[in-house]
C-alpha cells in the first residue's frame, strides 16, 4: 500500500506508506462488531453493580437504626439523626437517584405510637433486571 508522490520538476517519485478505503471500512467494521458484543455484558454489570451498592446502602442504613433502637430506646427522626450521633459516617448517596435526599422512610408501627424512622427503601421507581421495583427492597 502506497503512493507515489511527483516532486517538483525531477519527476522524483516518493513512496508514502498509507492505508487504503477498504482496509480502513474493515477495520471499523471488525471494530464496531466487538463493541457490539461486549456492550450488553459491560452495561449488565454496571447494573448489577449498582444493585448490590444500593443493598449494602440499605443494610448498613438498617444496622444504623436498629443499633440506634437498641442504644437509646427509641427510633431516630432521619438519617441525620444518625449522623450527628455517629451510627453512621455520612448519608450514603442513592445509587439509583445519585441524591442523598431521595431516600423514603417507613414509620413505626402504630401500635405503640412510635415516632421516627423504621426502615429505609430507595426513592427510584425504576425496577431491577427482574421487574422487581428498587423501592421494595
Amino acid at each position: 500500500m502506497g503512493l507515489l508522490i511527483v516532486n517538483g520538476k525531477n519527476k522524483q517519485f516518493k513512496k508514502i506508506k498509507a492505508f487504503t478505503l477498504i482496509e480502513l471500512m474493515i477495520t471499523l467494521s471488525i471494530l464496531a462488531l466487538l463493541v457490539s458484543i461486549v456492550s450488553p455484558k459491560y452495561f449488565k454489570s454496571v447494573d448489577r453493580a449498582r444493585d448490590q451498592v444500593l443493598m449494602q446502602q440499605l443494610a448498613t442504613m438498617r444496622e444504623a437504626i436498629e443499633n440506634y433502637v437498641s442504644d437509646k430506646g427509641v427510633y431516630p427522626d432521619s438519617l441525620e439523626t444518625l449522623v450527628k450521633e455517629r451510627y453512621l459516617k455520612q448519608i450514603p448517596v442513592d445509587p439509583l437517584t445519585d441524591k442523598k435526599n431521595t431516600w423514603v422512610f417507613i414509620a413505626p408501627a402504630s401500635n405503640n405510637n412510635a415516632q421516627g424512622i423504621s426502615d429505609v427503601h430507595s426513592g427510584s421507581t425504576a425496577k431491577n433486571q427482574a421487574g422487581v421495583p428498587y423501592n421494595s427492597f
